[in-house]
Parts: C-alpha cells; sequence; structure tokens
C-alpha cells in the first residue's frame, strides 16, 4: 500500500508542474520571448536589407562607428527589462520610456522598433502597479513622453510617423469614446 501511494503522489507532483507551466507569469514570460524574437527578427531585417527596411536609420548607424552596437544595445536593455515588468512595472516603464526618447533622439524613426515593447510595458504599469493615483500618473506621463519621442522622430527625419499616428489616434477616438460611455449597457 505504501509503495502505491508514493505512486499517486507523484502523478499528483506531475500534473502540478503542467499546470505551474501555464500559469500567468509563465505565460507572460513566453510574450516577452516572442518580443525578443520579434525585435531580433527587426533588427537582422535591417542589417541585412537596409534599403528595403529603413534606409534613413542604416544611413545613420552607418555614418557613427558606433551607431549599430548602441542600437543593438538599446533594443537588447528594452527587452530584457520587459522580462522583469511583471516584478518592476513602475521601473521597468520608466526605464522603456527613456529607452524610447533616447532611441528618437540619436536615431529617429528607430523609436518605432521600441514602440511594441513601450506599448507592453504601459499595458503591464496599467494593470500592475496598485495605487490608482500612481497607475493613471505613470500611464498618461508615459503617453506624453512617447508622444513627444514621435514628435522628436518625425522631427529629426522629417518623415510622417507622428503624423500618421496622430490621425489613427484622431480617427480612433470617437470608436473609444462611444465605448467608455456605453460601457456597462448591454
Amino acid at each position: 500500500m505504501a509503495i502505491r501511494k508514493e505512486n499517486d503522489m507523484s502523478k499528483i507532483k506531475l500534473v502540478d508542474k503542467k499546470r505551474l507551466f501555464l500559469n500567468k507569469a509563465n505565460s507572460a514570460h513566453i510574450f516577452v520571448i516572442l518580443l525578443a524574437l520579434y525585435e531580433s527578427v527587426m533588427i537582422t531585417r535591417l542589417l541585412l536589407v537596409p534599403n528595403i527596411a529603413n534606409p534613413t536609420l542604416f544611413a545613420l548607424m552607418q555614418n557613427t562607428g558606433w551607431g549599430t552596437q548602441l542600437f543593438v544595445l538599446i533594443i537588447v536593455a528594452a527587452v530584457i527589462g520587459i522580462w522583469f515588468c511583471e516584478r518592476w512595472p513602475l521601473w521597468i516603464l520608466i526605464m522603456e520610456t527613456t529607452l524610447l526618447l533616447i532611441t528618437a533622439g540619436l536615431f529617429g524613426s528607430a523609436c518605432s522598433y521600441l514602440m511594441l515593447i513601450w506599448a507592453v510595458s504601459v499595458f503591464f504599469a496599467a494593470s500592475k502597479i496598485e495605487k490608482w493615483p500612481l497607475r493613471i500618473t505613470a500611464v498618461v506621463l508615459a503617453g506624453l513622453l512617447g508622444l513627444v519621442s514621435l514628435a522628436l522622430a518625425t522631427s529629426l527625419n522629417h518623415d510622417g510617423i507622428f503624423f500618421r499616428i496622430f490621425i489613427s489616434f484622431h480617427l480612433a477616438f470617437p470608436h473609444v469614446r462611444r465605448i467608455w460611455h456605453t460601457r456597462g449597457e448591454y
């Protein structure tokens, strides 16, 4: 009988390990791995096919001896930061927003490479920060600094990133307002 109980306990432990893999924290890490794969594909595309990917950015990175290394370092720091977003959402949001501003200031339209990571950090901050005033302040300030970085990138490269995103926000705003005012009325 004692042998059977040990075997039954090992089955229970195996089932719990399977459930442990599918919990929320591990799902968030899978999403971070997918973000890292996406960023590595974007950097590879930029380095291997620069005329199609972003010729302005590639020319800027080739003019300086440190441009490519610094850009890859910023992307790697952003991906590593997103890994800890579950634990420290406010600090990671500050770091990702700072990296977005630095990238917009140095490389112009290259900040579009960080926009998805920045949006994920804004989402984690909006969902994980426990105090509501801090949550609202962090998300609003990060949104404003994100718009500033897009405006900075547009002014440096003279391309229409800021205006395209502004127009898409303008077109989406009536729908967001309608959803906000009709929430809870089904």
